[in-house]
C-alpha cells in the first residue's frame, strides 16, 4: 500500500488510536482494575484492547480519561499529510 492510500484509510487511523489506548492500558496497570473502574466487563475491555472489537469514540474518551490521559483529536488537511 503506498504511503498515501494508507494516510486516506480510515482503518489506519483507528488502529492508530487502538495501539495508544492499548499503551496507555497497559501503563495504567491491570486490565481488570481498569474495566471497573470505566464500568465494563473485563472481557468487553479485552476484545477494544486487541483490536477484535471497535469502540465508539466516546468509550475511547472514557478509557484514556481513565487512564490518566488527555485525548487530543487533532484535524489537519489530508494534503498536508503527503
Amino acid at each position: 500500500m503506498e504511503r498515501q492510500e494508507l494516510i486516506e484509510s480510515p482503518e489506519y487511523w483507528v488502529s492508530q488510536m487502538q495501539i495508544t489506548l492499548w499503551e496507555a492500558a497497559r501503563l495504567f496497570g491491570t486490565q481488570k482494575k481498569l474495566a471497573e473502574k470505566v464500568g465494563m466487563s473485563n472481557s468487553h475491555l479485552s476484545e477494544i484492547l486487541s483490536g477484535n472489537k471497535k469502540c465508539s469514540i466516546n468509550t475511547y474518551c472514557k478509557l484514556m480519561l481513565a487512564c490518566g490521559k488527555v485525548p487530543k483529536i487533532i484535524v489537519e488537511e489530508l494534503k498536508d499529510q503527503s
